[in-house]
């Protein structure tokens, strides 16, 4: 019969536990700022909102065989429509509202750096400067790309000619 030996038993040392606890804390740190700005995702999310606003005011064009005019303010967007390129009436909402209006939601501060230009979509989806134009002719066509830049987020761009918004 053997002497029983004394083993070791399992666990951690107190530098180990130290250790680990330290560098959570610092990763709690570091995240915990990522938590309370939100601003970052706020901004992303408006521009992501403003593609999808534009690609409706395009297809909303095309649909109705009518001018869909797309007009900034410094935090919103406003799609108006009418049979030239004045566009007298409101277009009603994607979302089911009484006027297409896009703003950051809950009060966020997501903003248009700085306010592009007003533009409109002909009845083929091509991106026109405000005001000008027939449906079909070639009298205000943008020439060059339109940018619509949210604060902090990326770059937002009508393609003349196709208006492919990206």
């Amino acid at each position: 019969m053997r002497p029983s030996r004394r083993h070791r038993t399992g666990g951690f040392t107190l530098i180990e536990l130290i250790s680990v606890l330290v560098i959570m804390g610092v990763m709690a740190g570091l995240s915990a700022v990522r938590f309370f700005d939100r601003s970052a995702f706020d901004n992303s999310a408006f521009q992501s909102q403003t593609i999808e606003f534009l690609r409706f005011a395009q297809k909303a064009a095309i649909a109705q065989h009518a001018f869909v005019c797309v007009t900034f303010a410094s935090q919103s967007i406003t799609l108006t429509i009418g049979a030239t390129n004045t566009c007298g009436s409101a277009l009603a909402n994607p979302a089911g509202g009484a006027s297409a209006t896009l703003s950051p939601g809950g009060g966020n501060a997501a903003a248009f750096s700085p306010t592009p230009t007003n533009f409109s979509f002909d009845c083929m989806g091509v991106p026109r400067s405000a005001g000008t134009g027939l449906c079909g002719d070639t009298a205000g066509v943008l020439s060059v790309t339109q940018t619509v830049q949210v604060a902090n987020a990326a770059a937002i761009t009508v393609e003349p000619q196709t208006g492919y918004v990206h």
